[in-house]
């Protein structure tokens, strides 16, 4: 969706997986012809979405092009409707000029993003994180708590959204000044970390407590703060992405093995799990 190119499929494919995650997280099953038909549901109903839009929104601007071109005007003339034609007028221009200050800022905004960049980080750091999360599930597993290949596909799930959402948190910042550039970061990260464990656990069928989430978003708002490529290089390629994914990895793997730790020692301390 980001590359502009494949935005049809990108929205089919986040239809489809979120289809996947609610039949997983409700009924501990899944359908995958279910998920097939969302998907497919998906790819023609983007471009359709898109065409309707356009349609609504070309309605709307002869709409407003004929109130305030014939029919302000026309009340103005007849004398009684000049109060109305002129707040109509004002309000127009009100609403012309917030418009093309919102445009003018948005595209301003994007101008300063590189897709290209965020694209590489996204790719890199999505694998690093889904291979990086699914080892520390193998790595953290009790004798008693069986491996099994939902949980596995949780851990790797949950790894890849953090990891490759996360990665633009930098991106994101770039064009905004000031102390809002860092809570945005922050707030992308710690947003981001938290929508990973809750796919993970989603996929798992095990409930994601306050306490749980409250830490990951944390960890998540720390990890923005690790070295990504842009900040090694001016100009990023491929191996400075893979390397700045695999150390961002590593850290992520010190977030959680102190997570595994406070748990482990709470659980023995008292006998309940710190996380639940």
């Amino acid at each position: 969706m980001a590359t502009g190119v494949g935005e049809p499929v990108g929205l089919a494919l986040v239809g489809a997986g979120a289809d996947t995650i609610i039949q997983k997280a409700t009924t501990g099953l899944v359908n995958w012809g279910q998920v097939a038909l969302t998907g497919a549901v998906g790819v023609v109903a983007g471009p359709l979405a898109g065409k309707v839009s356009s349609v609504v929104t070309a309605g709307l601007g002869r709409a407003g092009t004929a109130v305030s071109t014939q029919l302000l005007p026309a009340m103005g003339r007849a004398g009684s409707g000049s109060a109305v034609s002129a707040v109509g007028s004002r309000v127009g221009i009100a609403v012309t000029a917030g418009v093309s200050r919102v445009s003018t800022g948005a595209g301003s905004y994007l101008s300063q993003l590189s897709a290209q960049q965020m694209g590489r980080a996204a790719l890199t750091n999505g694998i690093s994180g889904s291979i990086g999360n699914t080892g520390m599930y193998h790595l953290q597993r009790s004798p008693d708590n069986k491996w099994t290949l939902g949980a596995a596909i949780g851990a790797a799930t949950g790894g890849f959204v953090s990891g490759a959402i996360g990665s633009q948190a930098g991106y994101l910042a770039v064009p905004i000044r000031g102390d809002l550039a860092k809570l945005d970061q922050f707030g992308v990260g710690a947003g981001v970390s938290e929508a990973g464990g809750a796919v993970d656990h989603a996929i798992r069928g095990e409930g994601y407590g306050i306490g749980e989430m409250a830490f990951d978003g944390a960890g998540g708002a720390l990890l923005t703060r690790f070295p990504g490529a842009s900040e090694l290089s001016p100009n990023p390629g491929w191996m400075t992405h893979s390397m700045a994914a695999y150390g961002g990895a590593h850290a992520g793997a010190i977030v959680e093995s102190v997570k595994f730790l406070g748990n482990e020692l709470v659980e023995q301390g008292t006998g309940a799990p710190l996380w639940g």
